[in-house]
């Protein structure tokens, strides 16, 4: 069989740790009875609520319920949290999301600090992990030299809160075996997104102008463009997880999400969702190398169910056939933030500041169109990759890349060792994440994408993920 894998003392430990559906603690523990014990401490005011005001008496009743999922299953309410991190184009969606990330993190603190010292988890095992803290520092020292302290502070939090997304996920998956899980969420928010976009938008308003903006689909994230990313990367996990029902009734819901994936991304008419597929076709086809059949059989069916939305919606060809920006002002944001790259090239202007400093670099010589999105409405970049090297300068766009570039990195080397142990289940995960992973950063060279949830999970998922519950790679070969 070759050469053993060496195995470190931590992935032992994490192989020995309860599997999926295992109470984060005990159902008797002191923990998972606080919302129960909040319950009736608030059963008086729920009381009063339902009687006056019966939405936030639902809202509330919602939380307490919630809460206690956290508590008994975080991995449950992980989930939940992540699918519905896709449709925060929803008002009350988005509330929900922002309350049950806090609850997920209040949970994951308690259970962290009550644990015994040998059962607590190391945070810091791989290289990627240190380089992503390297480049949050980065990030956090950047207020230093930032023209506006303020909007650099502003957005501090969200990069810290991802770090720790980061890690709960990390968690869940080495101590509870989560992957598929936390996958499936990703699928099922990607097919929700799409069908409340579509279906619902009389019912439940995405946002004051509709669910369509010019023809385009918004889906329930509110952004064609990112409605397109996530769309593509739940097309690229659905092989994997309808190949792991058993259920044929379940089989049937995984295979029927295919095509209304389909649907939303060609409905959005994203030119840049159209460059990741066809990224994510030719990756899928190097990738799995035992699956190609089954593979062209799904891009088959993708592409019929793009034919008839483009033969029933001719403007959705134009538009994705149009080379100039077409309306967008894509490129003349490019030239203004490869303008401030070149200005500021070491340290960048700092953290959130393009919009700040952009109306200063509009008067060089040179054309630009839609100066409005500029000056007058700043924008963000729409290149994920530009906006880092304008905010944060070389330094921090070498770090963010050796970051994601390590997370790659070790999901390669963990792929190779599940084809050389013939780990089948092994292969399909590492396989769809790779796919899904490659296919989001494809796509963000069309958005300023960085602190999206998604790709901080895939991440996540991209470091952690097993090989087997038997062999797995030794740390210190990464």
């Amino acid at each position: 069989m070759g050469r053993a894998v060496e195995v470190s003392q931590q992935e032992q430990w994490l192989v020995a740790q309860p599997s999926v559906g295992t109470p984060t603690r005990p159902r008797g523990a002191l923990p998972a009875r606080l919302p129960l014990i909040a319950a009736a401490l608030l059963a008086p005011l729920l009381a009063w609520l339902a009687a006056t005001v019966p939405v936030l008496a639902v809202g509330l009743v919602a939380g307490v319920a919630y809460a206690w999922l956290a508590f008994v299953s975080r991995t449950t309410a992980l989930a939940l949290l992540i699918a519905a991190s896709l449709c925060e184009g929803v008002p009350a969606v988005n509330l929900a999301v922002k309350v049950g990330a806090l609850v997920v993190t209040a949970s994951w603190f308690v259970d962290l600090f009550a644990a015994g010292e040998r059962e607590r988890p190391r945070l810091l095992t791989t290289p990627t992990d240190y380089l992503m803290l390297a480049f949050l520092a980065w990030i956090t020292l950047s207020l230093l030299w930032a023209v506006d302290v303020s909007a650099a502070a502003g957005d501090l939090w969200r990069w810290w809160s991802l770090a720790l997304l980061f890690f709960i996920c990390k968690d869940e998956v080495a101590r509870r075996g989560a992957g598929t899980t936390l996958l499936a969420a990703l699928y099922w928010g990607a097919v929700a997104s799409v069908l409340i976009g579509a279906l619902l938008p009389g019912i439940v308003p995405i946002l004051d102008r509709g669910a369509f903006v010019e023809g385009r689909l918004r889906g329930g994230i509110g952004d064609p463009n990112f409605t397109a990313a996530f769309t593509l990367m739940g097309l690229a996990l659905a092989g994997v997880l309808i190949a792991r029902q058993r259920n044929p009734v379940l089989k049937l819901c995984y295979a029927l999400g295919v095509p209304i994936l389909a649907f939303g991304l060609v409905a959005t008419q994203s030119r840049g969702g159209l460059i990741g597929a066809a990224v994510v076709a030719v990756v899928a086809f190097l990738v799995l190398k035992e699956q190609r059949a089954r593979l062209l059989t799904v891009v088959a069916l993708c592409l019929s169910v793009m034919a008839l939305y483009l033969v029933s919606v001719p403007s959705g060809w134009e538009r994705l056939t149009r080379t100039d920006d077409g309306g967008n002002g894509r490129s003349s944001l490019w030239t203004v933030a490869w303008r401030v790259a070149e200005d500021h090239p070491l340290l960048g202007v700092g953290l959130n500041n393009f919009p700040a400093v952009a109306a200063d670099y509009t008067r060089a010589p040179g054309q630009l169109t839609f100066v409005n999105l500029i000056v007058d409405s700043p924008h963000f970049v729409h290149n994920t990759y530009l906006q880092v090297l304008a905010e944060l300068g070389v330094v921090g766009f070498a770090l963010f890349i050796a970051f994601v570039g390590s997370a790659l990195l070790r999901l390669r080397r963990r792929l190779i060792a599940a084809r050389a142990q013939r780990d089948r289940r092994a292969v399909a995960d590492l396989s769809a994440v790779s796919i899904a992973l490659v296919g989001l950063l494809a796509t963000f060279t069309f958005v300023s994408g960085a602190l999206d949830k998604r790709l901080w999970v895939l991440l996540a998922l991209a470091t952690v993920l097993p090989v087997s519950a038997d062999d797995k790679v030794g740390e210190r070969r990464d």
